[in-house]
Protein backbone atom coordinates (compact mmCIF):
# COMPACT_ATOMS: atom_id res chain seq x y z
CA UNK A 1 0.00 0.00 0.00
CA UNK A 2 1.53 3.59 -1.14
CA UNK A 3 1.51 5.82 1.90
CA UNK A 4 -0.61 8.85 2.18
CA UNK A 5 2.27 11.06 1.64
CA UNK A 6 3.43 14.06 -1.42
CA UNK A 7 7.26 14.39 -1.56
CA UNK A 8 8.21 17.58 -3.17
CA UNK A 9 11.68 19.26 -3.47
CA UNK A 10 12.41 23.07 -2.25
CA UNK A 11 16.55 23.50 -1.48
CA UNK A 12 16.36 26.98 -1.72
CA UNK A 13 15.66 29.73 0.86
CA UNK A 14 13.63 31.52 -1.36
CA UNK A 15 10.39 32.30 -1.73
CA UNK A 16 8.08 30.18 -3.47
CA UNK A 17 7.09 31.65 -6.17
CA UNK A 18 3.09 32.50 -6.34
CA UNK A 19 2.60 30.59 -9.75
CA UNK A 20 3.96 27.08 -8.13
CA UNK A 21 2.04 28.04 -4.89
CA UNK A 22 -0.91 27.80 -7.20
CA UNK A 23 -0.79 24.13 -8.02
CA UNK A 24 0.51 23.38 -4.95
CA UNK A 25 -2.94 24.73 -3.51
CA UNK A 26 -4.45 22.41 -5.89
CA UNK A 27 -2.81 19.90 -3.70
CA UNK A 28 -4.55 21.17 -0.57
CA UNK A 29 -7.74 21.05 -2.26
CA UNK A 30 -8.10 17.39 -3.22
CA UNK A 31 -5.28 15.48 -1.14
CA UNK A 32 -6.39 17.44 2.65
CA UNK A 33 -5.70 13.70 4.13
CA UNK A 34 -2.10 13.98 2.57
CA UNK A 35 0.98 14.63 4.49
CA UNK A 36 3.18 16.70 2.76
CA UNK A 37 6.91 16.58 3.25
CA UNK A 38 9.16 19.17 2.01
CA UNK A 39 12.92 18.28 0.82
CA UNK A 40 15.27 20.67 1.77
CA UNK A 41 18.78 20.80 3.18
CA UNK A 42 17.31 20.41 6.95
CA UNK A 43 15.49 16.82 5.97
CA UNK A 44 18.39 15.65 3.42
CA UNK A 45 22.14 16.85 4.45
CA UNK A 46 23.57 18.39 1.22
CA UNK A 47 27.19 17.15 2.02
CA UNK A 48 25.32 13.45 2.35
CA UNK A 49 25.35 13.60 -1.58
CA UNK A 50 28.17 14.43 -3.48
CA UNK A 51 25.81 14.06 -6.67
CA UNK A 52 23.03 16.23 -4.68
CA UNK A 53 26.11 18.57 -3.68
CA UNK A 54 27.78 19.47 -6.59
CA UNK A 55 24.47 19.81 -8.75
CA UNK A 56 23.36 22.16 -6.50
CA UNK A 57 26.65 24.36 -6.51
CA UNK A 58 26.49 24.26 -10.01
CA UNK A 59 22.99 25.91 -9.30
CA UNK A 60 21.39 22.98 -11.63
CA UNK A 61 18.89 22.40 -9.08
CA UNK A 62 16.13 20.26 -11.04
CA UNK A 63 19.40 17.72 -10.87
CA UNK A 64 19.91 17.83 -7.27
CA UNK A 65 16.64 16.93 -6.85
CA UNK A 66 16.46 13.63 -9.68
CA UNK A 67 18.39 12.28 -6.76
CA UNK A 68 16.07 13.45 -3.70
CA UNK A 69 12.87 11.99 -5.26
CA UNK A 70 13.73 8.79 -5.73
CA UNK A 71 15.49 8.92 -2.35
CA UNK A 72 12.18 10.23 -0.32
CA UNK A 73 9.96 7.45 -2.19
CA UNK A 74 12.39 4.51 -1.33
CA UNK A 75 12.63 5.40 1.82
CA UNK A 76 9.14 6.61 3.27
CA UNK A 77 7.21 5.03 0.14
CA UNK A 78 4.38 7.60 -1.20
CA UNK A 79 4.04 10.23 -4.25
CA UNK A 80 6.47 12.77 -5.42
CA UNK A 81 5.46 15.72 -7.25
CA UNK A 82 6.76 18.19 -9.33
CA UNK A 83 6.05 21.33 -7.94
CA UNK A 84 4.64 23.01 -11.04
CA UNK A 85 2.46 19.93 -11.19
CA UNK A 86 -1.43 20.64 -10.77
CA UNK A 87 -3.74 17.94 -9.27
CA UNK A 88 -7.17 17.41 -10.36
CA UNK A 89 -8.35 14.41 -8.54
CA UNK A 90 -7.63 12.15 -5.77
CA UNK A 91 -4.72 9.79 -5.73
CA UNK A 92 -6.78 7.01 -3.48
CA UNK A 93 -7.49 4.50 -5.77
CA UNK A 94 -4.18 4.12 -7.15
CA UNK A 95 -2.84 4.08 -3.14
CA UNK A 96 -3.24 0.08 -3.64
CA UNK A 97 -1.23 -0.67 -6.12
CA UNK A 98 2.85 -1.40 -5.80
CA UNK A 99 3.54 1.81 -7.54
CA UNK A 100 2.31 3.47 -10.49
CA UNK A 101 4.28 5.59 -13.43
CA UNK A 102 3.16 7.06 -16.99
CA UNK A 103 4.83 7.83 -19.78
CA UNK A 104 6.11 11.40 -20.95
CA UNK A 105 3.66 12.81 -23.25
CA UNK A 106 6.58 14.18 -25.73
CA UNK A 107 9.84 11.95 -25.51
CA UNK A 108 8.21 8.91 -24.07
CA UNK A 109 10.07 7.78 -21.45
CA UNK A 110 8.77 7.76 -17.72
CA UNK A 111 7.11 10.55 -16.39
CA UNK A 112 9.27 11.56 -13.47
CA UNK A 113 7.23 14.76 -11.88
CA UNK A 114 4.48 12.54 -10.76
CA UNK A 115 4.92 9.17 -9.38
CA UNK A 116 4.87 6.80 -6.46
CA UNK A 117 5.42 3.66 -4.73
CA UNK A 118 5.49 1.79 -1.66
CA UNK A 119 9.03 2.34 0.50
CA UNK A 120 11.92 0.04 -0.03
CA UNK A 121 10.88 -1.30 -3.71
CA UNK A 122 13.54 -3.08 -5.12
CA UNK A 123 13.27 -0.83 -8.70
CA UNK A 124 13.81 2.32 -7.01
CA UNK A 125 16.82 1.04 -5.15
CA UNK A 126 18.36 -0.27 -8.32
CA UNK A 127 17.56 3.23 -10.16
CA UNK A 128 19.69 4.92 -7.17
CA UNK A 129 22.64 2.80 -7.66
CA UNK A 130 23.48 4.80 -10.74
CA UNK A 131 24.30 7.57 -8.70
CA UNK A 132 27.11 5.17 -6.32
CA UNK A 133 30.28 6.88 -6.59
CA UNK A 134 29.17 9.16 -9.08
CA UNK A 135 29.78 12.85 -9.36
CA UNK A 136 28.14 15.61 -11.06
CA UNK A 137 30.93 17.40 -12.47
CA UNK A 138 33.44 15.01 -14.80
CA UNK A 139 36.77 15.76 -13.64
CA UNK A 140 37.40 17.76 -17.20
CA UNK A 141 34.75 19.98 -15.86
CA UNK A 142 31.60 19.17 -17.53
CA UNK A 143 28.47 18.44 -15.91
CA UNK A 144 26.49 15.39 -16.14
CA UNK A 145 23.08 16.84 -17.44
CA UNK A 146 21.86 13.45 -18.47
CA UNK A 147 18.19 13.72 -18.15
CA UNK A 148 16.48 11.59 -15.24
CA UNK A 149 14.12 9.45 -17.79
CA UNK A 150 17.42 8.61 -19.40
CA UNK A 151 18.78 7.55 -16.47
CA UNK A 152 15.94 5.44 -15.74
CA UNK A 153 15.89 3.38 -18.74
CA UNK A 154 19.79 2.94 -18.80
CA UNK A 155 20.19 1.86 -15.10
CA UNK A 156 17.27 -0.19 -15.07
CA UNK A 157 17.40 -1.66 -18.39
CA UNK A 158 21.05 -2.62 -17.27
CA UNK A 159 19.62 -3.96 -13.88
CA UNK A 160 16.91 -6.37 -15.99
CA UNK A 161 13.95 -4.37 -15.92
CA UNK A 162 11.69 -3.43 -19.05
CA UNK A 163 9.34 -0.85 -19.46
CA UNK A 164 5.76 -2.31 -20.37
CA UNK A 165 3.22 -0.15 -21.74
CA UNK A 166 -0.28 -0.77 -20.38
CA UNK A 167 -3.35 0.86 -20.63
CA UNK A 168 -5.01 0.74 -17.28
CA UNK A 169 -3.84 0.88 -13.63
CA UNK A 170 -5.38 -2.90 -12.94
CA UNK A 171 -2.74 -4.20 -15.21
CA UNK A 172 0.03 -3.21 -12.77
CA UNK A 173 -1.39 -5.86 -10.29
CA UNK A 174 -2.32 -8.60 -13.27
CA UNK A 175 1.61 -8.04 -14.17
CA UNK A 176 3.40 -10.82 -12.21
CA UNK A 177 6.87 -10.49 -14.01
CA UNK A 178 8.64 -8.46 -11.36
CA UNK A 179 11.34 -7.20 -13.60
CA UNK A 180 8.56 -5.43 -15.35
CA UNK A 181 7.71 -1.80 -14.85
CA UNK A 182 4.46 -0.96 -16.26
CA UNK A 183 3.88 2.53 -17.62
CA UNK A 184 0.39 4.18 -18.20
CA UNK A 185 -0.42 6.24 -21.16
CA UNK A 186 0.99 9.85 -20.46
CA UNK A 187 -3.25 11.48 -20.12
CA UNK A 188 -2.83 9.89 -16.66
CA UNK A 189 -0.33 12.30 -15.17
CA UNK A 190 1.62 14.24 -17.86
CA UNK A 191 -1.88 15.03 -20.47
CA UNK A 192 0.42 18.70 -21.83
CA UNK A 193 2.79 18.03 -24.42
CA UNK A 194 6.42 20.13 -23.29
CA UNK A 195 6.43 20.93 -27.71
CA UNK A 196 3.20 22.56 -27.81
CA UNK A 197 1.83 23.47 -24.71
CA UNK A 198 -1.40 21.83 -25.46
CA UNK A 199 -3.08 19.73 -22.97
CA UNK A 200 -4.73 16.46 -23.91
CA UNK A 201 -7.18 15.98 -20.60
CA UNK A 202 -9.36 12.56 -20.69
CA UNK A 203 -11.21 10.56 -18.12
CA UNK A 204 -7.96 9.71 -16.47
CA UNK A 205 -5.59 12.83 -16.01
CA UNK A 206 -5.05 12.65 -12.35
CA UNK A 207 -3.02 15.70 -12.76
CA UNK A 208 -1.09 17.53 -14.84
CA UNK A 209 2.67 19.18 -14.74
CA UNK A 210 3.16 22.28 -16.28
CA UNK A 211 6.85 22.03 -17.18
CA UNK A 212 7.41 25.74 -15.94
CA UNK A 213 11.58 24.60 -15.57
CA UNK A 214 11.95 27.62 -13.23
CA UNK A 215 15.25 25.95 -12.71
CA UNK A 216 15.78 26.59 -16.60
CA UNK A 217 18.18 29.95 -17.17
CA UNK A 218 15.73 32.52 -18.51
CA UNK A 219 17.48 32.67 -22.22
CA UNK A 220 16.94 28.46 -22.17
CA UNK A 221 13.20 29.10 -22.07
CA UNK A 222 12.50 32.39 -24.26
CA UNK A 223 14.44 29.86 -27.00
CA UNK A 224 11.85 26.95 -26.06
CA UNK A 225 9.24 29.72 -26.01
CA UNK A 226 10.35 31.04 -29.40
CA UNK A 227 10.74 27.55 -31.05
CA UNK A 228 7.33 26.96 -30.48
CA UNK A 229 6.06 30.42 -32.29
CA UNK A 230 7.44 28.98 -35.34
CA UNK A 231 6.16 25.45 -34.56
CA UNK A 232 9.41 23.79 -34.84
CA UNK A 233 10.98 21.72 -32.14
CA UNK A 234 14.61 21.63 -32.31
CA UNK A 235 14.42 19.53 -28.94
CA UNK A 236 13.02 16.32 -30.86
CA UNK A 237 15.67 16.18 -32.96
CA UNK A 238 18.49 16.46 -30.37
CA UNK A 239 16.93 13.49 -28.62
CA UNK A 240 17.36 11.45 -31.01
CA UNK A 241 20.37 12.55 -32.17
CA UNK A 242 21.65 11.69 -28.58
CA UNK A 243 19.57 8.27 -28.63
CA UNK A 244 21.90 7.55 -32.35
CA UNK A 245 24.99 8.55 -30.59
CA UNK A 246 24.60 6.38 -27.25
CA UNK A 247 23.76 3.09 -29.41
CA UNK A 248 27.04 4.20 -31.63
CA UNK A 249 29.09 4.36 -28.24
CA UNK A 250 27.48 1.07 -27.21
CA UNK A 251 28.75 -0.86 -30.15
CA UNK A 252 31.92 0.53 -30.02
CA UNK A 253 32.05 -0.45 -26.60
CA UNK A 254 31.14 -4.33 -26.89
CA UNK A 255 33.63 -4.57 -29.89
Amino acid sequence: MIPKIIHFCWLSNDPIPEKLQEYMASWKKYLPDYEFMKWDFNRFPKESCPWVSEAFDAKKYAFAADYIRIYALYKYGGIYLDMDVEVLKKFDDLLKYPYFLCSEHTEGGPEVAAFGSTGGAEWLRDWLDYYNGKHFVNEDGSLNTKPLPKIAIEQLTQNGYHFVTIKRPEDIAENKNSKDICLLPSDYFSPKSYADGKIYLSNNTYCIHHFTASWKPIEQRLEHKFWNLLGLRPHRIMWHVDNLLDKIKNKFRKK
